[in-house]
């Protein structure tokens, strides 16, 4: 029987195949390796899903490439980079980039990029979304200076995304597009997708802060995310490392954003969402996640900016008159008074007696016991005009660098009694309030006709027709002709008359039938440019105010013509806008 045994065994040995003894079964499971030359788009190695692939740079002009298959459009695909034996410090000197079936690069990372993340400090993950079936390549290659090791393994796995709208490349930007500093210049959002950013360091203008001055480090970084409504979104900010310094965050409706694009003051504008964070150690301190629902439907923007603040100090000085000799406070202070020369430069000098005159800027006057002026010299303020810059580096990371997800879900339909009506419903209704009557809406009429227009898909049609035959448009155009209809329209919406060519245009038009006073209103209202257009959303936004002060009030209208003639004094600047702000809040108050 042992004989027997040894027999077996020994040709098992020479023959596994006869004993049902494969390779699979004594090996581990498959990890595949890079296959040199594989440097180009022509030679890239085939990725198989959820499979490690091997591989290793030569120098640091040895490029690899890998090519994946996807089989739907707006499919996720998540990239596994791992450099072997490695810890947070050690794995950055990558740059892995994602390219289209023509080489092109959609999104592009350096390895050193995302740190403290979740997978573990060996491996970085990274996701985009793809906006075309078919082919994509991905392709690594080392960064000079920082290549730190030979290895590397990558794998990759595809996801259906909740998008289903046609992108011709790609389905969203995951990291910021510059320039994105306007609401007009935002990154599109995709829910579940992590968005990273970088607050470039500015050196503008120097603030005052606590006797001192900064300079003030931050931009604003815009991102839109559209909603079909009824929808929560959680926002998980700094999940990833970011950049030190205190993070702000805040989410506006679409008109609100615009608002703020046009130079409406931000005290003046409300966002539905606005939180702060301090960043310790490379992490949010607390870590930060906070939820909000979005009930309409539309578009919303958020904002990203942060505060760091860097030393400014003192560079150069001058006196605050015209002094030949230059100035220097002591111990780099911003400002002191120090003695100058007396000479015909300094208004108020003597030059026979090299004294100054009792009064004049930059003079002072002694007096001795017996209440004899003496001779002085004078004495100039002397200030900082020139600031210097200091960065002292810390340890540790030092940039602005941000990273958020914007995980929205939609939420079952709400019951039928809930109809709206949505933000930018309610901007269409006084703006045309604006144009027929020269007011804000009341509440309880924007109310209805911006629920109606919710519900009608934006036709303005009903709600201008009955406006454009009500009691009190036809009582303003009483015993007006076409081209004095004309002037009320421009009067109202721009505070000027219409140009003779304009007004006799629209006066034909009338005048033939051509037109209505209905359709014109809608020409010259959606028709403005520059200083008009400022005009028209400055208007449109003190109606709004007025008319939501009105609500939460619970008050009605008291004085119509007092809300028409407030109106009329807001133009294209700013200063317009605080003034019937205020003056609104005291008419609403008096109600």
């Amino acid at each position: 029987m042992v004989d027997g045994r040894a027999d077996a065994v020994s040709d098992c040995q020479s023959n596994p195949a006869s004993c049902d003894i494969t390779f699979d079964s004594i090996f581990p499971p498959g990890q595949f390796g890079e296959t040199e030359p594989n440097d180009n788009i022509v030679s890239a190695d085939a990725l198989v899903l959820g499979t490690r692939f091997w591989g290793q740079s030569y120098s640091v002009d040895d490029q690899d490439w890998y090519v994946v298959d996807t089989n739907a459009a707006n499919q996720n695909l998540t990239v596994f980079f791992a450099v072997p034996g490695a810890t947070n410090t050690n794995v950055s000197g990558w740059n892995l980039a994602i390219r289209d079936a023509s080489g092109s690069i959609l999104a592009q990372f350096p390895t050193s990029f995302i740190q403290g993340n979740p997978n573990g400090d060996d491996e970085i993950v990274y996701t985009v979304t793809l906006g075309l079936a078919g082919m994509y390549y991905i392709s690594v290659e080392p960064v000079p200076d920082e290549w730190t090791s030979f290895s590397y393994n990558l794998a990759v796995e595809l996801r259906d995304s909740p998008l289903d709208d046609d992108h011709p490349f790609s389905g969203f930007y995951n990291t910021e597009v510059e320039f994105n500093d306007l609401p007009s210049q935002a990154n599109p959002l995709a829910s579940g997708v992590t968005m990273h950013g970088l607050i470039n360091l500015q050196f503008d203008v120097p603030v005052e802060q606590g006797g001192s001055f900064v300079w003030g480090q931050g931009e604003d970084d815009w991102f839109v995310y559209e909603t079909a409504g009824n929808e929560i979104v959680t926002l998980g900010f700094c999940g990833r490392t970011c950049g030190p310094g205190d993070w702000f965050v805040d989410v506006y409706k679409q008109s609100d954003a615009f608002a703020l694009e046009n130079g409406i003051p931000e005290e003046l504008v409300n966002p539905i969402l606005a939180f702060n964070t301090s960043i310790t150690d490379g992490q949010p301190n607390p870590p930060d996640s906070i939820s909000f629902g979005l009930a309409e439907p539309g578009r919303y923007f958020a904002r990203v900016d942060h505060q760091r603040r860097l030393d400014a100090p003192c560079r150069g000085w001058a006196y605050d008159f015209d002094v030949a000799q230059g100035c220097e406070c002591q111990d780099g202070e911003y400002d002191c008074t120090l003695p100058v020369a007396c000479d015909y430069q300094l208004p108020g000098c003597d030059l026979v007696q090299q004294d100054c005159i009792e009064g004049v800027k930059g003079c002072e006057v002694e007096i001795d016991t017996q209440g004899e002026s003496q001779s002085f010299q004078p004495i100039g303020s002397c200030g900082c005009v020139r600031f210097g810059r200091i960065v002292e580096v810390p340890e540790g990371p030092v940039s602005g660098q941000y990273n958020f997800t914007w995980y929205g879900t939609a939420l079952p339909p709400l019951p039928s009694f809930y109809a709206g009506p949505s933000a930018a419903a309610i901007q269409e209704v006084e703006r045309v309030y604006v144009a027929f009557f020269g007011r804000p809406g009341d509440a309880a009429g924007v109310d209805y006709w911006a629920r109606r227009l919710y519900s009608e898909g934006g036709d303005l049609t009903a709600i201008i027709d009955a406006l454009a035959n009500s009691q009190e448009y036809l009582q303003r155009i009483e015993g007006l002709d076409n081209g004095q209809l004309v002037d009320l329209l421009y009067q109202q919406l721009f505070n000027h008359a219409p140009d003779l060519a304009g007004r006799a245009y629209y006066a034909a038009q009338l005048d033939s039938g051509t037109s209505t006073p209905q359709s014109i209103a809608l020409n010259v209202l959606y028709g403005a440019t520059g200083s008009d257009a400022r005009t028209i959303v400055n208007k449109v936004f003190v109606a709004t105010y007025v008319t939501e002060q009105q609500a939460s009030e619970n008050k009605e209208f008291a004085d119509i013509e007092a809300a028409r003639a407030l109106l009329a004094t807001v133009g294209a600047d700013l200063a317009s806008v605080e003034a019937a702000i205020e003056a609104a809040d005291a008419m609403i108050a008096g109600w």
